[in-house]
């Protein structure tokens, strides 16, 4: 709060609330979506009324490395296990930050500042602005949080003492009596001609003197953020009653008429009556023209008048790189036409000004630099603050690095509706070390396990590596799963759950697929299930062996229809009992409770491919069930066959006519996809998932944009 500041002829109170703002997803959008952006931005801009002022504030700063550290390295393990990997793999994240950006990263504000006769005033005119800027963030991809007192003294201590510099918690107290300057604040400043000191730094703030005449880039904010130097970007609004602008406006335009005539009069004077236009072509014609247009754009398309300054500062170690950064900014701002100004001797008011503290309102002479360009509201919006989102996650995974941005990508599946994905790539683009690496992550830093299904032996040596299980599933194999084991409950809360009843939806799918996928018959149904009940009754842990013999003893003691159906039932059971492909006859002899479990099925046959895939999905659901029991996430890799499971699934395929969209368990695994990775595919080879709902979300928009690692 500021106390007596004149505004107009009274004196008032200055309150100011700020906010962050994470950023969007904008440079990479096609025009049409920018310009639907920069609308929605106007209508932020356009909620504020001449009363208030606004600063949007975009902070380059350095990471802090305790944040970094409790964000995104991963924990290592409580019992000791992987201390190795997980050190060597924090070491290559944290290579990968620090060389994205020099370890800087942008943050985004809005500082309201609004005159009030005292806090519970302006308490109310911020809660009104407030469901305005919540409205309009929303529209824009984006949220809006309140920044405590706390936390803006921490951006001030970012900024002054560093960021890895520790604040303790402010109270109400403290604050009263100021305390927080000591807190935050260097021991000293000293300002110079055109740069100042503080602390062991130097700065300089400088301002655009002089905007383009033409049109404005709405990349000039991006551009220098990208230099990757510590800095404050300030763009300080002050908003003109319409009713005034008009006035204004019309007064400039009658001024620019009257010396219209003056010089036509002057020149038919000199040219002894010969009509010569004197203005056209001139300054006074364009401004006149900008003027014209100024009005229109006040009159009938709801512009507000803004009156702006864009400031800058800059910090370095030393003078020389001070002015190294200096000159780089110069050569940005001179592509943009602007020129850009050093501030001499009004270094102290342009520090104020750039601050994000709400020091913006051009009545508080003595704080505030003086420099003011008159523009419509979308003309102020052009210089977009917007750039790129950054996904990082806390205990995310590491995906990449963004191209727009080109800091790392950390993110976790886990946060989204739908955590289902699918990696898309042409043969060695790097389809098979992304999902590896994600594995390897998920296995280090995450407490998920993780089920492999195998159909080129791919996996085998990760799996190994880590102490995993390789299921080796074949007509020949030496390996067995048993698909009448039964499937725990998987919700404890339902107090109904009957693992024996839950096991014949399997049993009617296996004797589809063994008599050729034919629908099964009410009879064959009835008997399907007797027999499973009179197995389960017999035997503790039944086999196909327990199950064969007890449908001959009901086909023995039937007749009719029942003995034809159960013994046409058995015979097509014969061949997967005691025939050539019994493989799925005998006891489990596989350990499926380790973490990493590798179904190899390179070597299933065509003939058992059906119903190998189906025992195995048994066998992945039943694993599901008892993790979910039991609080531990699963994640599913299939390479090119995509099935519908109630986990963390990943799809691994070359081209996107491997996936057969006509399948509903597809369009169930694809609907309102969130991520989606894509190496190396040619333009052709993309194309939207098709019949199935478009969710492109901001994460979805950054896996477009992802960097191979």
């Amino acid at each position: 709060m500021k106390s007596n500041v004149k505004i107009g002829k009274q004196a008032a109170n200055l309150y100011s609330k700020s906010y962050l703002v994470p950023d969007i997803n904008y440079s990479s959008l096609p025009s049409t979506e920018q310009e639907i952006k920069l609308l929605a931005y106007v209508d932020l801009l356009n909620g504020f009324d001449s009363s208030a002022s606004v600063q949007i504030t975009l902070h380059n700063t350095k990471i802090n490395k305790k944040d970094f550290q409790e964000r995104v390295l991963m924990k290592y393990k409580e019992d000791g296990s992987f201390k190795e990997e997980t050190g060597e793999f924090n070491g290559i994240l944290h290579d990968k930050l620090m060389l994205g950006q020099n370890g800087i990263q942008c943050k985004k504000y809005i500082t309201v500042t609004v005159p009030a006769i005292d806090f519970e005033s302006a308490n109310t005119k911020f809660l009104n602005y407030e469901s305005h800027l919540n409205l309009c963030t929303q529209k824009l991809g984006t949220e809006m949080m309140p920044l405590k007192a706390n936390e803006r003294v921490r951006i001030l201590c970012d900024i002054f003492r560093g960021v890895n510099t520790d604040l303790s918690f402010i109270t109400r107290d403290e604050f009263a009596r100021r305390s927080e300057k000591m807190l935050c604040c260097p021991e000293y400043f000293e300002f110079k001609k055109d740069y100042f000191m503080f602390g062991d730094k130097y700065a300089r703030c400088m301002y655009f003197l002089k905007l383009p005449t033409s049109s404005i880039s709405d990349t000039i904010f991006k551009d220098i953020i990208e230099t990757n130097q510590t800095m404050i970007i300030t763009k300080n609004i002050e908003f003109v009653d319409t009713a005034d602008a008009i006035d204004l406006v019309r007064r400039q335009i009658t001024n620019m008429k009257q010396e219209e005539i003056t010089k036509t009069k002057a020149a038919a004077n000199a040219s002894r009556g010969a009509f010569i236009d004197p203005i056209e072509g001139t300054e006074l014609a364009e401004n006149k023209a900008q003027a014209y247009e100024f009005l229109e754009d006040l009159q009938g398309r709801n512009q507000k008048m803004t009156l702006c300054q864009f400031i800058i500062m800059i910090t370095a170690d030393s003078h020389e790189e001070l002015e190294k950064n200096t000159e780089t900014l110069r050569i940005i701002a001179r592509k943009n036409q602007i020129t850009l100004s050093n501030a001499p001797y009004r270094q102290e008011q342009a520090f104020s000004s750039v601050l994000p503290l709400g020091n913006s309102n051009s009545n508080d002479k003595d704080r505030n630099l003086q420099v003011r360009r008159t523009l419509s509201s979308e003309s102020t919006a052009v210089f977009c603050p917007f750039n790129a989102m950054e996904l990082v996650h806390e205990g995310g995974l590491y995906y990449g690095v963004n191209q727009m941005t080109r800091s790392v990508i950390l993110f976790d599946r886990r946060k989204l509706s739908n955590p289902n994905g699918f990696i898309f790539g042409v043969p060695g683009a790097g389809k098979g070390v992304t999902a590896k690496l994600e594995m390897i992550y998920s296995i280090l830093a995450t407490n998920d396990e993780i089920i492999i299904l195998d159909p080129e032996r791919e996996y085998t040596p990760l799996a190994e590596l880590f102490d995993g299980e390789i299921i080796k599933i074949s007509e020949n194999s030496h390996t067995h799963i048993n698909p009448l084991d039964l499937t725990e409950n998987p919700d404890p809360s339902d107090t109904s759950y009957d693992p024996i009843t839950a096991k014949l939806d399997f049993l009617l799918s296996f004797f589809s697929a063994i008599m050729g996928n034919v629908e099964i018959q009410p009879t064959q149904k009835t008997i399907i299930d007797t027999v499973m009940r009179e197995t389960y009754k017999e035997y503790d842990k039944p086999t196909l062996k327990e199950y064969y013999a007890e449908l001959e003893k009901i086909e023995k003691s039937s007749e009719g229809e029942t003995k034809r159906t159960a013994s046409y039932l058995r015979n097509a059971l014969h061949l997967y009992v005691h025939g050539s492909m019994n493989v799925f006859a005998n006891q489990s002899n596989v350990n499926i409770n380790k973490r990493i479990v590798v179904y190899d099925i390179k070597d299933l046959g065509k003939s058992m491919q059906t119903l190998g895939m189906m025992i195995v999905l048994e066998n992945i659901w039943d694993r599901i069930a008892k993790n979910r029991s039991r609080g531990i996430g699963t994640r599913i890799y299939i390479e090119k066959r995509i099935e519908e499971l109630d986990a963390k699934l990943s799809g691994i395929t070359e081209q996107q006519d491997d996936i057969g969209y006509d399948d509903e368990l597809i369009e169930s695994a694809t609907a309102k996809k969130e991520r989606e990775e894509i190496y190396s595919a040619d333009d052709n080879d993309y194309q939207p998932v098709p019949d199935v709902p478009d969710n492109d979300s901001d994460e979805q928009e950054i896996f477009k944009n992802v960097k191979g690692r």
